[in-house]
């Protein structure tokens, strides 16, 4: 118990400003019980060689998402030395609940959300309803409706990846075999689509019906969208693949095990990689430091200037507030305010991309108890600005710029508007 507890103590206790305990982690911690099976035969030094390469390139470069891989593969290390062979469907959960998946699914649904959006507005449209449509927004009858991230990204998503995961360990427990890797990354494809698909099906109960957030059949229709186009397909889909396989499945000896004495070379291997967990855990314990020599150069008018402990420049005049954030690399996270703003306490609303001066930004509503802010947000190197994630990432990996997430907020939505009228450059 000591030896498992202690890779998930590190790791909370040198990145537990990095991480919270959110909704994805929260929910993988409930299911992994519901998901661990072994073989009796010997795993070999599979998962110590991934978390060793973790953990070199982590001597190397500052992320806390390589961390978490590294603490999870070396629990399932731990575990394989201790037990025997682990399955597969406890480490496709470690990627589904990873910050990583988090903020894809979170960021990078947005234009899927936007087509649907426009998918159901004319659908709705054709059918002869009074509908308008504005980025992600359904207006009917005067009601907004939207498919905001919470409906197609965290939760809805992940609620289903997990329950389809814990549906296979059943499968896997009754059956008594072990699903292939191919297999299985198959799966999670076709509940992606298929959780679109339950979105899109929820979004047009939701509207036709006029069921608002704060209605108990707006959460209720979500799980039973979940159940009825996700689960159920993917449960009599794995049963007749089960029947198949039925006969060979008896003769396996999956699950049988007993538990190991450690012997010198598992001993010795457990210990070195505590030591760098702990070594290489260290570095999260101090600010990170970024990019911040551009930013101690920009010298704007009517603006004063200070620089966070983050290396964040901000910007303030009477009517503007403005972040400027240094660039990172093509692989991590780049203080999206869709992040920022929401472990501010704020609620995203009317996320859109609008159009000025032939330049797209990302524009959004923002609320907490009585405050009220409108946002726009993009990124910027030099004359170049772009709000894909895929294009400044790919333009960072092939050293062709190096791009500042740039954060613009005001009070009322004309005086933003303005603002990203007038050309604002940095």
């Amino acid at each position: 118990i000591f030896l498992l507890l202690a890779p998930i103590a590190i790791y909370f206790g040198f990145n537990y400003q990095n991480i919270a305990l959110q909704f994805p982690l929260l929910i993988g911690m409930i299911a992994i019980p519901f998901t661990v099976r072994f073989e009796e035969k010997k795993s070999g030094y599979r998962f110590a060689i991934i978390t060793l390469i973790a953990g070199i390139a982590l001597v190397f470069l500052r992320s806390s998402s390589l961390y978490f891989f590294f603490s999870m593969f070396f629990l399932f290390f731990i575990l394989e030395s201790k037990i025997g062979r682990l399955n597969w469907i406890p480490i496709i959960l470690m990627l589904v609940v990873s910050p990583v998946t988090s903020n894809i699914v979170y960021i990078w649904s947005f234009p899927i959300r936007l087509k649907l959006s426009e998918w159901a507005g004319q659908i709705l449209q054709f059918a002869g309803f009074d509908i308008s449509i504005q980025g992600n927004i359904i207006n009917f009858g005067g009601q907004p409706f939207s498919v905001d991230p919470a409906c197609i990204g965290l939760n809805m998503v992940i609620t289903a990846l997990v329950m389809t995961l814990i549906l296979l360990a059943y499968l896997e427990k009754r059956s008594n075999r072990n699903f292939q890797l191919w297999k299985l990354i198959g799966l999670i494809g076709i509940v992606l689509l298929a959780s679109i698909a339950a979105n899109f099906v929820r979004l047009l109960t939701l509207i036709i019906f006029r069921i608002l957030p704060d209605n108990p059949l707006h959460d209720f229709i979500g799980i039973l969208s979940t159940a009825v186009y996700i689960l159920l397909p993917i449960y009599f889909l794995m049963r007749s693949s089960e029947k198949k396989n039925s006969e060979n499945s008896r003769q396996s000896n999956h699950n049988k095990y007993s538990l190991r004495v450690l012997n010198y070379k598992n001993i010795a291997t457990i210990v070195f990689l505590f030591l760098l967990q702990i070594g290489i855990g260290m570095q999260f314990m101090s600010p990170d430091k970024e990019q911040t020599s551009y930013l101690t150069e920009i010298e704007i008018p009517t603006f004063r200037k200070t620089i966070t402990n983050k290396g964040v420049l901000k910007l303030r005049n009477d009517s503007l507030l403005v972040y400027i954030k240094p660039p990172v690399k093509f692989f991590q996270g780049s203080h999206d305010p869709r992040f920022c703003w929401n472990g501010s306490g704020y609620k995203f609303s009317k996320v859109q991309i609008e159009n000025f001066l032939g330049k797209e930004f990302y524009t959004a509503e923002l609320t907490q108890a009585s405050d009220r802010l409108f946002i726009a947000w993009w990124y910027q190197d030099g004359d170049n600005q772009s709000i894909k994630d895929w294009e400044w990432r790919w333009k960072s990996l092939t050293n062709r710029g190096q791009y500042y997430m740039i954060n613009v907020c005001a009070s009322d939505k004309e005086t933003l508007i303005e603002a990203l009228k007038s050309g604002m450059n940095f």
